[in-house]
């Protein structure tokens, strides 16, 4: 689509259907300004948050700190948080790593 054409079309600026026209304004995967995050950092946020839910209730098992109603919720939020987030890198490394 040309320039003239796609300002007319969606009734941008000229100088955005010239930069649109000629790929200044391409599409790119996972850069959208202030969440892109490497999958690494999601899978290993994921690990900690799943380790966090597994440790608490086995301090609150063995008595070491006491349990409560809140930190029972924070222990199987974090959990399940952990579960989410490693799914969630796992995809973004595949789509990433998709030949």
């Amino acid at each position: 689509m040309r320039a003239r054409e796609y300002t007319r079309a969606r009734g941008y600026s000229r100088a955005h259907g010239y930069m649109r026209a000629h790929g200044y304004m391409r599409a790119r995967v996972g850069t959208r300004i202030g969440t892109q995050m490497d999958y690494r950092a999601i899978i290993a946020l994921g690990f900690v948050l799943v380790v966090l839910g597994v440790v608490l209730p086995w301090l609150m098992f063995m008595q070491v700190i006491p349990s409560t109603w809140a930190l029972v919720f924070l222990s199987f939020a974090a959990s399940m948080a952990g579960v989410i987030l490693g799914v969630v890198g796992a995809a973004y490394y595949v789509r990433l790593h998709r030949k």
